[in-house]
């Protein structure tokens, strides 16, 4: 079954007088289950690319295609419905309200679709599963750093998303956190056909997809670091 289709995706920023042209020709295809992994240096366009897949970004030329339905053709209103329902995000920074409780962030999402007590039974159990069942009272400047960012991943998942989008997830935690993580991602796919793309400079994040990929140039290619010789 495939989640997302990307067709000939063209994106270019206008800088004074230049043209930027940042990706160019961009096609993927991922599939249920798929761990897809896109590596780049800062600044070569992954986040760029990743706010378009998310439909947070809109290409200048090209299709894309989410859980079947071309999101171009959405109305603002009904992408941002669709978004919420269909895409979870976790970013770089964690993002969390520092107002709000840990269960009170998770549930961030579900209210917005209008299901948060439905949705509270899904918090606990995924507040369970990352290790956070004693913290789900407490705010966030009281979570380490590697608990808020799965708290953060925690809230990407609570309306149960086909796809989960990860931009340079482990990019602020340490060599221990940032293997957690990895952990809880791998485990998420292994064991509930979780779909989720990253994007990261890390080769030992890189290394864990079943599909690998470089943005070099504006456009992808196959990554073939690691390749057996």
């Amino acid at each position: 079954m495939t989640i997302l289709h990307a067709n000939s995706i063209h994106k270019s920023y206008r800088t004074g007088k230049k043209h930027l042209k940042v990706l160019s020709d961009i096609n993927l295809e991922i599939s249920k289950g798929d761990f897809v992994t896109i590596m780049g240096p800062s600044g070569c366009g992954k986040s760029t690319l990743l706010n378009i897949l998310g439909t947070l970004d809109k290409p200048d030329e090209g299709d894309l295609s989410l859980c079947s339905k071309n999101v171009s053709q959405l109305s603002d209103t009904a992408l941002s419905k669709f978004r919420n329902q269909h895409i979870g995000f976790v970013f770089q920074f964690h993002h969390l309200l520092p107002e709000f409780t840990a269960e009170e962030n998770i549930l961030i999402p579900a209210r917005i679709a209008g299901n948060q007590f439905e949705s509270k039974h899904k918090a606990q159990e995924l507040f369970e599963y990352f290790g956070l069942k004693e913290r789900k009272d407490h705010f966030p400047l009281q979570l380490s750093g590697g608990e808020r960012q799965r708290l953060a991943l925690c809230r990407a998942l609570v309306n149960e998303p086909d796809i989960l989008l990860a931009d340079e997830p482990t990019g602020n935690l340490d060599t221990g956190n940032a293997n957690k993580l990895i952990e809880y991602l791998n485990n998420l796919r292994n064991e509930f056909k979780q779909t989720i793309l990253i994007t990261t400079h890390n080769p030992d994040v890189a290394k864990e997809g079943n599909i690998r990929l470089i943005l070099e140039n504006g456009t992808l290619q196959t990554n073939n670091l690691f390749e057996n010789p």
